[in-house]
């Protein structure tokens, strides 16, 4: 059912069985009115217990006042709140067990054979879709990982590789990525000789060989 498909995506999860079910031709109550769970609490973290209620399209513990969890000596728990309007209610609790997800994103001036001829500008987006995320990190060339707050740019030449990842408010790890990049902003040096040479005053009185070469310490040539 739509609910419980709606349950799942938000990440909660049922403590109990029981849902009450106000319908505005069914129950009549005068509002505020007090709803009250008895639960087992064997297992739960009880701070990540609420009481949801459900608009048809979304679960949500807004309208539930005054909301209170009072612990039993039974291994059980009550939790009780105030309700404003006729809806589903539940005792659900939140558990966020997905990892954000961090994309790279890079610009500079492409050259040749997948090499840039400017420095790279990183820039890290993470995204978390139940708790959020509490903080991206990133690490150039094996260096420590570094708390990221914006773009950042490379512009030694040679490889470079950047390692990255995030971790939500839940303390999900996301796995670690990496892109590399190869940067060469130095242009190759041309050198020539003539054989044979020239005289004192710089001439040569029969034909000239000339042999040219090149180097190029970075990306060759």
């Amino acid at each position: 059912e739509p609910m419980f498909a709606a349950m799942t995506g938000a990440g909660l999860n049922p403590v109990m069985d029981s849902f009450y079910n106000f319908e505005p031709s069914g129950v009549l109550f005068t509002v505020p009115a007090k709803l009250t769970f008895v639960f087992d609490t064997v297992g739960l973290d009880t701070a990540a217990v609420s009481i949801y209620y459900y608009d048809g399209v979304a679960w949500s513990s807004g309208p539930v006042l005054s909301q209170t969890i009072v612990l039993l000596a039974d291994g059980k728990a009550y939790i009780e709140g105030y309700i404003t309007h006729t809806s589903t209610y539940a005792v659900l609790y939140f558990e966020d067990a997905v990892p954000p997800v961090t994309e790279a994103l890079w610009s500079g001036t492409a050259g040749q054979n997948g090499w840039y001829v400017s420095p790279v500008t990183v820039t890290l987006t993470s995204t978390d879709t139940l708790t959020g995320v509490a903080g991206t990190y990133y690490s150039i060339d094996d260096g420590l990982f570094t708390l990221y707050s914006s773009s950042f740019n490379i512009s030694a030449e040679g490889g470079s590789l950047v390692r990255y990842y995030s971790i939500d408010n839940a303390g999900n790890q996301e796995a670690e990525k990496s892109v590399g990049f190869k940067i060469d902003q130095s242009a190759p040096v041309v050198g020539a000789a003539g054989t044979p040479e020239a005289n004192a005053v710089g001439w040569n009185n029969a034909p000239v060989t000339a042999v040219f070469s090149g180097t190029d310490a970075v990306s060759g040539i």
